[in-house]
């Protein structure tokens, strides 16, 4: 039979837990009293920073709360709910909280810096391709920064490269920008904004051997040209795909205790400019035209009709629906996140809807693991802070990831992510995959 408990013992013990700041019994013993209906002020605000000192927000905030409409003047449960708000990124909210608060607590906190909203991240690691026939080793690097421009403002910058050299297709460089900022609101509404533009440029080239029968300059529509006909030669076909994307995004983020909601339309513009610099074919009934302007034209049977095959430029515009949704588990602490991201494609050319669950989960005090996994077609796709993934050249993409983010103090994050990338190409249902360690730092301002 559980102990019969009275106002005097409840409030003398849970003072003692609290001064000695045995944070697991005070809680284990606060709740017993509340199964008992004891509920006053110094019962909730010592519950209140029990949970807080071990690192459960969502209880602490719900044990401040009832402690602030018992005593509505109360500075420590209105300093512990701005911490708490601040943390969770709810601006508006924080405000609340620290305009109650006296001007000496607020120059304390101010001088602090407990949270700080600003931060830098860089990460830089090389994917290895597991087969070099195909594809060689990408090195890749990201900078992420994020400001805190004022209250309620945020503005985040984010620069990305990678490229791949020497492969026996050529090479291709994919660096990218973004401009991203972010406006509270509302205590719990936060508006989204995004431009993002990436500069894809591929290098193809080939050598080839060719039978020729004569060749001879003739005058065409579009300038002097060269017949080639029967005849054995060498030659290198080079041709220059260069793929401009402008991404443009508008969302609103909700957050309800331990819910996260976000809903976003994207709109990517996107133009692939390609020059062609020669252009082979192994069929010998074929009557190549090579004009000085880099301009090919050929006919299929000789002495036929002639149709141009110039430099070619055409934009396409592609739309897409995200919906995210977290959830933070009430075990390990608050330490089991899980989460769902849905784009959907809103015309033609988009075919494919793509789900990407994500984990994270607390191991120690300072260490988190995380986890992502997606399935792709030949599509755009926004994700990870600001980073469009991008690639034309394959027609099935999976990408696992796999992460450690270590706390190293208030101010210092590791992280060492691994990933995994299995493509299938159009060509032959030829496969390749990448295997990438990626090291990355953050650093809180």
């Amino acid at each position: 039979m559980a102990q019969q408990l009275t106002y005097k013992l409840v409030d003398s013990t849970s003072f003692a837990l609290y001064e000695n700041e045995d944070w697991d019994k005070l809680i284990a013993f606060g709740n017993a009293a509340i199964n008992q209906d004891f509920d006053f002020y110094y019962l909730n605000l010592r519950m209140g920073i029990a949970y807080f000192n071990t690192g459960d927000f969502y209880k602490s905030e719900k044990f401040f709360n009832k402690s602030i409409q018992q005593n509505k003047t109360s500075q420590i449960a209105n300093e512990y709910l701005y911490i708490i708000n601040s943390y969770l990124n709810r601006l508006l909210s924080a405000d609340i909280n620290y305009n109650r608060l006296a001007d000496s607590v607020k120059i304390r906190l101010n001088k602090q810096r407990l949270y700080p909203k600003s931060y830098a991240y860089a990460e830089g690691g090389v994917k290895i391709s597991s087969n070099k026939n195909i594809e060689t080793n990408e090195p890749l690097a990201r900078l992420f920064l994020e400001l805190k421009i004022i209250r309620r403002f945020n503005l985040r910058l984010s620069t990305s490269y990678i490229g791949q050299q020497n492969a026996p297709w050529g090479s291709y460089e994919q660096p990218e920008i973004g401009l991203m900022p972010s406006f509270s609101l509302s205590k719990n509404i936060n508006l989204d904004l995004g431009w993002r533009y990436i500069n894809v440029r591929k290098d193809f080239k080939v050598s080839i051997t060719q039978n020729f029968i004569d060749t001879s300059n003739i005058e065409t529509e579009i300038g002097p040209a060269i017949i080639i006909t029967d005849s054995t030669e060498s030659f290198n076909n080079s041709s220059d795909f260069k793929t401009q994307i402008n991404t443009l995004y508008a969302g609103i983020t909700l957050f309800k205790n331990r819910f996260g909601f976000s809903v976003k339309g994207l709109i990517y513009i996107q133009n692939i400019g390609i020059k062609s610099h020669q252009i082979y074919e192994t069929t010998v009934d074929k009557t190549w035209i090579l004009t000085e302007n880099d301009s090919i034209i050929f006919d299929d049977t000789f002495g036929g009709s002639v149709s141009p095959i110039v430099n070619s430029n055409t934009t396409t515009y592609y739309y897409q629906a995200m919906f995210g949704a977290t959830y933070t588990l009430p075990v390990l602490k608050n330490g089991l996140i899980i989460g769902l991201d849905v784009f959907i494609p809103l015309n033609e050319e988009l075919s494919n809807t793509i789900w990407i669950p994500k984990l994270q989960m607390r191991i120690f005090k300072t260490l988190w693991f995380y986890g992502e996994w997606l399935q792709k077609k030949r599509v755009p796709l926004l994700y990870q802070d600001g980073n469009t993934f991008l690639n034309q050249s394959y027609q099935l993409n999976h990408r696992l990831t796999l992460g450690l983010n270590f706390n190293l103090n208030k101010t210092v994050q590791l992280y060492l992510t691994y990933l995994n990338e299995d493509k299938h190409y159009f060509d032959n249902n030829i496969d390749n995959s990448f295997n990438a360690v990626i090291f990355g730092i953050n650093l809180k301002f």
